[in-house]
């Protein structure tokens, strides 16, 4: 087991518990979309495990060693993160910093020479189709080239799992298509992934597993054509319905 989470809590003051005891667990090469109405807890979930959010309670297993979350300190958050990539709905790049530059600034935290990280940088933006644009800044790109490179900057990172938030919230459905062809064929590479996403038909085809969020709760988790083909859960069912209404 690459990854297990019991009994996950997260409350703000101004919104309330948010997440509500969440179970989940991820196996090596696993590609998880988690799906449901806005307000449900999805990305909550996601700075959580990645903790770009503290949680407030709970238990996390990763890589073999168990944390209790209410009371996990700074340095084993650090020891986590560095094994995992975060992409964001509205791609974090540095505006100041070339494309390479962008790739290159995670791979020179974690000490790698100079010399390595342009080659490994130049190696990620060719996997995602963006050799001819390495020298560009982030506003010379499209949208979709942006979201190209912030997935290039966390595969570079040879992270054990890569949480993605929403990826293509932010473009147009034409971008929309290259980004999801990208993050597809990252899948096809067996990497592990926790994916939130509104795009129900990519979630069909590259998910090992799909999950329902809703009011803080998991409502439903089953492999992929279970899930859309034949849901146990009334919420599900619904939601699935009013989808494809």
């Amino acid at each position: 087991m690459l990854l297990s989470v019991k009994n996950l809590r997260k409350s703000f003051p101004e919104t309330g518990e948010i997440l509500r005891g969440i179970d989940l667990e991820v196996e090596k090469g696993e590609i998880i979309s988690v799906i449901g109405p806005s307000g449900g807890g999805k990305t909550t979930l996601l700075r959580c495990l990645n903790f770009l959010e503290t949680p407030d309670s709970g238990e996390m297993t990763f890589e073999g060693e168990t944390y209790n979350l209410s009371s996990i300190g700074k340095k084993q958050i650090n020891g986590i993160r560095k094994r995992t990539a975060f992409v964001f709905q509205n791609f974090n790049l540095f505006a100041n910093k070339t494309a390479v530059q962008n790739v290159m600034e995670g791979l020179l935290a974690s000490g790698m020479g100079k010399k390595d990280a342009r080659r490994k940088a130049e190696q990620a933006l060719a996997d995602v189709n963006l050799s001819d644009r390495l020298d560009y800044y982030p506003n010379q790109l499209s949208g979709g080239q942006q979201q190209r490179v912030a997935i290039a900057r966390a595969v570079a990172l040879d992270p054990d799992i890569i949480y993605f938030d929403e990826p293509t919230s932010a473009l147009d459905p034409e971008l929309t298509r290259e980004v999801l062809d990208v993050i597809a064929a990252l899948a096809g590479q067996s990497m592990t992934m926790i994916v939130v996403t509104h795009e129900l038909e990519f979630a069909r085809r590259i998910s090992t597993k799909v999950m329902l969020m809703d009011e803080g709760i998991i409502a439903e988790s089953a492999g992929a054509e279970k899930f859309f083909n034949s849901p146990e859960s009334e919420r599900t069912k619904q939601f699935l319905e009013k989808i494809n209404s």
